[in-house]
């Protein structure tokens, strides 16, 4: 992968945390101007949200890598940047349109979060991946190295810059640029980004050899030895 190529990458990676750090940092933000949301009850809604979001990007990102092995980094990288981008445009007008459906702000909200975190569980795994592609031995640490620094620039611009633009015009302009970062997101993707793997055949995600897999990592087997330990002490203790 050429120059262009990679400094594409690093710029998608800045983008990408950019548009997962909005998100989380402008919830309690609007949350509490537009759903009108009470002090005391916020930390438990936006909690709640954090939480069902975070369940989720586990439960669907080891799958959605099966799906980039079978139809490559890019394309779910795309497509990941779109669905991203329709959850950030759902996201601003949720009051509207929970009232129009009968579901209530909040409910609406919480599925715009829902697809807005379903899309970045398909982004930004990619994103290393295909940086390993691309690699050897040798070279991998430095991309790896400016990849990880970019996602990290990204997220402290979102934090110390782009945070600051609601005192000034309020929360929804920043709720609709970080929607449009999906689609530049899914736009220099597109366009740039080249698949270097070979596509898996396979149709069946291979469950059999992924478990024998994890269980011949020596961590993992410590972990689970002491994870059957544990139960073993707390039932005696029961008995």
């Amino acid at each position: 992968m050429d120059g262009h190529r990679w400094n594409a990458l690093y710029l998608i990676s800045a983008i990408t945390m950019i548009f997962m750090a909005l998100a989380v940092a402008v919830q309690p933000l609007y949350l509490r101007q537009f759903m009108g949301v009470a002090i005391d009850s916020a930390g438990q809604v936006n909690a709640n949200i954090q939480v069902a979001t975070e369940v989720l990007a586990l439960m669907v990102v080891g799958g959605l890598g099966f799906l980039s092995d079978r139809f490559g980094r890019v394309p779910i990288m795309v497509a990941g940047f779109m669905v991203g981008a329709c959850g950030g445009f759902l996201a601003p007008v949720s009051f509207s349109m929970g009232a129009m459906l009968g579901t209530g702000g909040i409910v609406f909200y919480f599925f715009a979060r829902i697809i807005m975190v379903f899309g970045t569980s398909a982004v930004w795994p990619q994103l290393t991946t295909l940086a390993g592609d691309f690699t050897d031995y040798g070279s991998r640490v430095g991309h790896l190295a400016n990849a990880n620094f970019m996602m990290a620039f990204g997220s402290t611009l979102a934090f110390t810059v782009l945070m600051q633009i609601p005192q000034y015009t309020g929360v929804m302009p920043l709720m609709l640029i970080n929607a449009a970062l999906g689609l530049i997101g899914a736009g220099l993707a597109h366009v740039f980004l080249v698949d270097g793997a070979p596509k898996l055949v396979d149709k069946a995600i291979p469950r059999r050899r992924i478990w024998a897999l994890f269980l011949q990592e020596p961590r993992i087997k410590v972990y689970l030895l002491r994870s059957r330990g544990a139960v073993m002490r707390l039932t005696a203790t029961a008995s």
